[in-house]
């Protein structure tokens, strides 16, 4: 377990490191966005033609991968208790049935 508990903080510290990058980014963005954006002109279209916005279409995109995301998790854990003589066997046939 001493190993896993390892491999579990080295994989926190890089999330804190990439979130860190990220915060700078998003700084950065939301000083030098505005200024920007507000130089672009509006285009009137009709509603047919109006595309979504850039984070309606993010969040659709990760709502996607977060469902297959849990979906192949599900499917990995089930698998592999298949071949676990142990106690998560029994666990995973009882999920399963439920």
């Amino acid at each position: 377990m001493d190993v896993l508990k390892r491999i579990d903080n080295a994989g926190e510290t890089l999330i804190s490191a990439i979130r860190t990058g990220q915060n700078w980014v998003v700084s950065l963005a939301e000083t030098v966005g505005p200024p920007i954006a507000r130089r672009v002109p509006a285009v009137p279209l009709p509603d047919a033609l109006r595309p979504p916005r850039a984070r309606q279409v993010a969040e659709s995109a990760f709502g996607f991968w977060q469902r297959l995301i849990r979906a192949q998790t599900e499917f990995t854990l089930r698998f592999l208790d298949a071949f676990d003589p142990g106690e998560n066997r029994s666990k995973s046939r009882h999920a399963k049935a439920s």
